[in-house]
């Protein structure tokens, strides 16, 4: 059947994808940003082929260019994504904080969004008569912010950074992910 050979298919590639950006020489810390960019690119391919969905599949640019989304995604691949994996909301939100994402839906460690966007509107209810348009930014990108790709009914998976160390270490200790674990089966 076609469609189990889809489903066969985006697994493989998720366990290509992962495996290629975990086996590298970063410390952990800074191999999940790349983890999540393999991640989301491939549990949204995955989600495309459970549903049957005939979607324009994700994919992951890997550009050095400056403000180049992580994940390209949606019809005619007109989404875009840009990926933060930082170590709090903090730091997180602050890397996020670039007008060259602002059209992009930035996506982050699950356990992080709901204080991010917290953040940025308690910024904006601040600036609200100083800086309007400032403020104006922080509101679209509170709304712009979330834990997955989603589009046209389909998603990738939602992910905490304790699971992409955890993801991480798995790969570079047995050189595979083990998908059954991860619920990508």
């Amino acid at each position: 059947d076609d469609r189990i050979a889809s489903i066969e298919n985006a697994i493989e590639q998720l366990q290509d994808g992962i495996r290629d950006v975990a086996l590298n020489n970063k410390a952990v810390p800074f191999a999940q940003g790349d983890v999540a960019e393999m991640w989301h690119t491939h549990t949204y391919n995955i989600d495309a082929a459970v549903k049957g969905k005939h979607v324009d599949l994700a994919f992951a640019p890997r550009s050095n260019e400056r403000d180049s989304p992580d994940v390209v995604f949606g019809d005619g691949h007109r989404s875009q994504a840009q990926l933060k994996w930082y170590a709090d909301d903090q730091a997180t939100a602050r890397a996020f904080d670039n007008p060259g994402y602002s059209e992009m839906l930035k996506v982050g460690p699950t356990e992080q969004i709901v204080d991010i966007k917290q953040r940025w509107l308690d910024d904006a209810a601040r600036l609200a008569d100083s800086d309007p348009d400032r403020s104006a930014i922080l509101r679209h990108a509170a709304e712009s912010v979330t834990d997955r790709l989603d589009a046209n009914g389909v998603q990738s998976a939602p992910l905490t950074r304790a699971d992409t160390d955890a993801v991480t270490l798995d790969v570079r200790e047995d050189g595979e992910l083990d998908v059954d674990q991860w619920g990508q089966t």
